[in-house]
């Protein structure tokens, strides 16, 4: 049987002849961040689980005997009694309420905290020099977080099993849920949660949709939501019980601090917020995340070994660049090497060329032979003005290319590569593998990179090759993955990333 299709990725099964430069770090950042988000999510878990048995053991003995997947009159955490979640406020109530209204009463805290967040902010940036952190804050998802997060405690018996160590998987659902999107109950499970295999954008039920591929077993966890949602849920039952604050923790894969203005500050005050922390010199705003961040890296304060990451700074966190760059400035780059442009001055700083010259020393531009570890994406000129030296509205994505499976008679070839991205509404949430159907053969000339569109708009696509670190080996010039797999069923084809 020919080998042309992918499956679950173990860190251990890569093929180390094409593991080459970029490529390689690339691997490495997905795994550590994977681990070390999972150990702080474990950490917190069992500081829960722990301060939730020593409430049960003063439960008469029958409370003890109850499951999480039985419902009942009175669920355990209808009965473990704590303090109110608002008990560290000066003069506030310290009447014990239930553990279940707390967490309810923290989650809907939360909620409104970020609500007048957003009516408190200034209009969202609309030029490419605005390097304060609203544009960040204000793409923050934190409301459908904490929605779902209540939604789940709502109408399952997720609290129960969280408090208990149980696994979450195994929750039960006890009415219809409706703001949870494509995510299932079992994406919670402890198999899924594991950091055996490399993340799928969007989880293996996603890449299934839109390719057709079947996996041995369901990875729908990383690469989605419910990371966050779960680490939304873990700090509203750590608030309640009273374990830590948001501000005791500085070196975080799983939230950061943004800097806000005083001002800001001085509307929000009032609620008292842990995501408001009052360790920081500056005023910060405390946001959670699942990895990926508009803005990533420049407004955030003590970013730490793992800081958040949007698709274009992930490339320039892995090449050691002296700055992090946009999908605008990879575009310009490239387009400098093939087209002659140059004079750019979309950043009113004066520093466009300076930034593209940067980055056309420690790129080459691929017009033929694409690799792994080759860097591919796209910028789209809204206005249809591909040639704008000039600040223009647009988008854009990039990636590390890993691999592209064979076309067959059953199936249609398929472009593997790794990105930070982020479409909750999708189920895509942080950082993980997706595939694109292939536009062109990827040992074919790349001869065609601007692609004008019927809604006016022109999308100018790019594959660069770091010229450092280290070479792309032979064997990875010429392989066509750096994945072993099986072959599967017919996808069907559409437009891809270039």
């Amino acid at each position: 049987m020919t080998i042309t299709a992918f499956t679950l990725f173990r860190y251990q099964d890569l093929k180390p002849e094409t593991n080459c430069g970029l490529c390689t770090q690339t691997l490495d950042l997905m795994h550590q961040r994977q681990q070390h988000m999972h150990a702080q999510q474990s950490s917190m878990l069992a500081q829960i689980v722990a301060a939730a048995s020593l409430l049960m053991s003063r439960l008469p003995e029958h409370a003890n005997s109850l499951t999480g997947s039985v419902r009942t009159e009175q669920s355990l955490c209808q009965q473990l009694v704590v303090l109110p979640p608002d008990h560290h406020i000066e003069g506030a109530s310290s009447t014990p309420i239930h553990l279940y209204q707390a967490v309810q009463d923290r989650i809907d805290r939360y909620r409104l905290f970020f609500q007048e967040l957003v009516a408190v902010l200034p209009k969202k940036p609309e030029t490419a020099d605005d390097q304060t952190s609203y544009t960040a804050i204000h793409t923050n998802k934190m409301l459908i977080y904490l929605d779902r997060a209540r939604e789940l405690i709502d109408n399952t018996d997720f609290l129960d099993r969280l408090i208990r160590g149980e696994d979450l998987g195994m929750m039960t659902c006890f009415a219809p849920l409706e703001q949870q999107g494509d995510m299932q109950l079992t994406d919670f499970s402890d198999a899924q949660r594991a950091t055996t295999y490399l993340p799928f954008s969007g989880g293996t039920r996603r890449i299934t949709r839109k390719t057709g591929q079947t996996f041995s077993e369901p990875m729908n966890y990383w690469g989605t939501p419910s990371v966050s949602i779960l680490t939304v849920t873990l700090l509203a039952v750590s608030d309640a019980l009273g374990i830590h604050r948001v501000s005791e923790h500085n070196s975080s894969a799983l939230w950061w601090d943004y800097s806000i203005l005083e001002d800001i500050k001085d509307k929000l005050v009032h609620h008292h917020s842990p995501f408001l922390p009052t360790h920081r010199a500056k005023p910060c705003i405390t946001i959670v995340s699942t990895g990926y961040m508009f803005g990533a890296t420049r407004p955030v304060t003590d970013a730490g070994n793992h800081p958040p990451e949007d698709c274009s700074s992930m490339i320039s966190h892995l090449m050691c660049m002296s700055q992090q760059h946009t999908t605008r400035d990879f575009s310009s780059a490239y387009r400098q090497i093939v087209d002659g442009i140059s004079g750019w001055r979309y950043y009113a700083s004066g520093e466009s060329q300076r930034i593209v010259n940067e980055l056309t020393s420690r790129f080459d531009a691929v017009r033929s032979t694409v690799a792994i570890g080759d860097v591919l994406g796209y910028f789209t000129f809204k206005n249809g003005d591909d040639t704008n030296r000039c600040w223009a509205p647009g988008h854009g994505h990039v990636g590390v290319w890993l691999g592209q499976t064979l076309a067959t008679e059953t199936r249609s070839s398929y472009e593997i590569f790794f990105a930070f991205t982020r479409e909750v509404e999708t189920n895509v949430d942080g950082f993980g593998i997706d595939v694109i159907p292939a536009v062109t053969d990827a040992h074919h000339a790349h001869d065609t990179h601007i692609h004008p569109s019927d809604n006016g708009s022109v999308q100018a696509s790019f594959v660069l090759r770091p010229k450092q670190p280290a070479e792309t080996s032979q064997a990875a010039s010429s392989a066509m993955s750096i994945f072993a797999a099986t072959e599967s069923q017919t996808a069907p084809t559409g437009v891809g990333l270039r």
